[in-house]
Protein backbone atom coordinates (compact mmCIF):
# COMPACT_ATOMS: atom_id res chain seq x y z
CA UNK A 1 0.00 0.00 0.00
CA UNK A 2 1.56 3.12 -0.99
CA UNK A 3 -0.30 5.77 1.35
CA UNK A 4 0.81 8.46 3.89
CA UNK A 5 -1.56 9.39 6.56
CA UNK A 6 -1.44 13.11 6.43
CA UNK A 7 -3.44 15.69 8.18
CA UNK A 8 -5.57 16.17 4.26
CA UNK A 9 -5.80 12.24 3.87
CA UNK A 10 -6.84 11.52 7.26
CA UNK A 11 -10.38 11.37 6.57
CA UNK A 12 -10.76 9.73 3.79
CA UNK A 13 -8.05 6.94 4.09
CA UNK A 14 -8.22 4.00 1.89
CA UNK A 15 -10.28 1.11 2.62
CA UNK A 16 -6.83 -1.29 2.50
CA UNK A 17 -5.99 0.07 5.76
CA UNK A 18 -8.51 -0.37 7.67
CA UNK A 19 -8.15 -4.10 6.53
CA UNK A 20 -4.53 -4.79 7.20
CA UNK A 21 -4.87 -3.11 10.39
CA UNK A 22 -7.99 -5.24 11.04
CA UNK A 23 -5.95 -8.41 9.83
CA UNK A 24 -2.94 -6.98 12.30
CA UNK A 25 -4.81 -6.66 15.15
CA UNK A 26 -6.69 -10.65 14.81
CA UNK A 27 -3.02 -12.03 14.36
CA UNK A 28 -2.18 -10.32 17.58
CA UNK A 29 -5.15 -11.39 19.77
CA UNK A 30 -4.29 -14.91 18.85
CA UNK A 31 -1.21 -14.45 20.92
CA UNK A 32 -2.81 -13.24 23.81
CA UNK A 33 -2.83 -14.98 27.23
CA UNK A 34 -0.25 -17.50 25.97
CA UNK A 35 2.21 -19.04 28.40
CA UNK A 36 5.74 -17.56 27.58
CA UNK A 37 8.40 -20.43 29.15
CA UNK A 38 12.25 -19.37 29.47
CA UNK A 39 14.53 -20.60 26.37
CA UNK A 40 17.65 -21.58 28.03
CA UNK A 41 20.21 -23.81 25.79
CA UNK A 42 18.34 -24.62 23.18
CA UNK A 43 15.01 -25.79 24.73
CA UNK A 44 11.55 -24.43 26.50
CA UNK A 45 11.70 -24.66 30.21
CA UNK A 46 8.44 -23.59 32.42
CA UNK A 47 9.31 -21.94 35.51
CA UNK A 48 7.35 -22.52 38.91
CA UNK A 49 6.46 -18.90 39.24
CA UNK A 50 5.44 -16.27 35.98
CA UNK A 51 4.35 -12.71 36.12
CA UNK A 52 0.85 -11.97 34.28
CA UNK A 53 1.81 -8.79 31.87
CA UNK A 54 -1.43 -6.90 31.16
CA UNK A 55 -1.76 -4.02 28.16
CA UNK A 56 -1.13 -0.57 29.97
CA UNK A 57 -4.02 0.63 27.40
CA UNK A 58 -6.55 -1.44 28.71
CA UNK A 59 -5.81 -3.21 32.44
CA UNK A 60 -8.18 -6.46 31.62
CA UNK A 61 -6.64 -6.93 28.73
CA UNK A 62 -4.27 -10.10 29.46
CA UNK A 63 -0.78 -10.21 27.09
CA UNK A 64 0.77 -13.21 28.29
CA UNK A 65 2.05 -14.81 31.63
CA UNK A 66 5.71 -15.31 31.36
CA UNK A 67 8.64 -17.36 33.32
CA UNK A 68 10.50 -16.03 35.76
CA UNK A 69 14.20 -17.09 36.25
CA UNK A 70 15.68 -18.48 39.18
CA UNK A 71 18.85 -18.39 40.11
CA UNK A 72 19.34 -22.24 38.89
CA UNK A 73 17.67 -20.89 35.67
CA UNK A 74 20.26 -18.05 35.42
CA UNK A 75 23.34 -20.30 36.06
CA UNK A 76 22.63 -22.65 33.37
CA UNK A 77 21.84 -19.46 31.02
CA UNK A 78 25.10 -18.11 31.62
CA UNK A 79 26.63 -21.65 31.19
CA UNK A 80 25.44 -22.24 28.29
CA UNK A 81 26.41 -18.70 26.66
CA UNK A 82 30.05 -19.59 27.74
CA UNK A 83 29.89 -22.89 25.85
CA UNK A 84 28.75 -21.43 22.66
CA UNK A 85 30.80 -18.57 22.62
CA UNK A 86 33.87 -20.06 20.55
CA UNK A 87 31.39 -21.37 18.57
CA UNK A 88 29.85 -17.68 17.12
CA UNK A 89 33.93 -16.15 17.80
CA UNK A 90 34.72 -18.44 14.83
CA UNK A 91 31.81 -17.56 12.68
CA UNK A 92 32.90 -15.29 10.01
CA UNK A 93 31.82 -11.78 10.98
CA UNK A 94 29.75 -11.23 7.36
CA UNK A 95 27.61 -14.21 9.30
CA UNK A 96 27.21 -12.82 12.19
CA UNK A 97 26.13 -9.75 10.51
CA UNK A 98 23.58 -11.70 8.59
CA UNK A 99 22.43 -13.54 11.54
CA UNK A 100 21.87 -10.17 13.51
CA UNK A 101 20.23 -8.19 10.69
CA UNK A 102 17.26 -11.47 11.24
CA UNK A 103 17.36 -11.07 14.41
CA UNK A 104 16.26 -7.64 14.28
CA UNK A 105 14.04 -7.37 11.65
CA UNK A 106 11.89 -10.33 13.22
CA UNK A 107 11.88 -7.55 16.49
CA UNK A 108 10.61 -4.78 14.14
CA UNK A 109 7.84 -7.28 13.20
CA UNK A 110 6.72 -8.08 16.17
CA UNK A 111 6.81 -4.74 18.00
CA UNK A 112 4.84 -3.38 14.63
CA UNK A 113 2.24 -5.84 15.69
CA UNK A 114 1.87 -4.51 19.16
CA UNK A 115 2.34 -0.74 17.84
CA UNK A 116 -0.90 -1.57 16.07
CA UNK A 117 -2.50 -3.11 18.57
CA UNK A 118 -1.79 -1.05 20.68
CA UNK A 119 -3.29 2.27 18.42
CA UNK A 120 -6.31 0.26 17.61
CA UNK A 121 -7.40 0.07 21.79
CA UNK A 122 -6.67 3.44 21.85
CA UNK A 123 -8.86 4.88 19.05
CA UNK A 124 -11.85 2.46 20.30
CA UNK A 125 -11.63 3.66 23.52
CA UNK A 126 -11.64 7.45 22.66
CA UNK A 127 -14.31 7.06 19.70
CA UNK A 128 -14.95 8.40 16.53
CA UNK A 129 -14.01 11.52 16.57
CA UNK A 130 -10.64 10.70 18.50
CA UNK A 131 -10.25 7.90 15.77
CA UNK A 132 -10.59 11.56 13.23
CA UNK A 133 -8.30 13.29 15.83
CA UNK A 134 -5.52 10.76 16.57
CA UNK A 135 -3.52 11.61 13.11
CA UNK A 136 -2.23 14.52 14.68
CA UNK A 137 -0.58 12.48 18.12
CA UNK A 138 0.62 10.12 15.34
CA UNK A 139 -0.94 7.22 16.51
CA UNK A 140 -1.41 6.33 12.43
CA UNK A 141 2.07 6.30 11.84
CA UNK A 142 2.70 2.78 13.03
CA UNK A 143 -0.20 1.71 10.61
CA UNK A 144 1.65 2.21 7.81
CA UNK A 145 3.11 -1.14 6.07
Amino acid sequence: MNFKLTYATMFNPPAEMHTRFDAALAELNRSFRRDHPLYINGEDRVSAKHDTRRSPIDQRRILGHFSLATVDDVNDAMAAAHASFPGWRATPMEERVRLLKRVAAADRRTRLRYRRSDCRWKLERIGWKGWRSAGDSGLFQSLRG
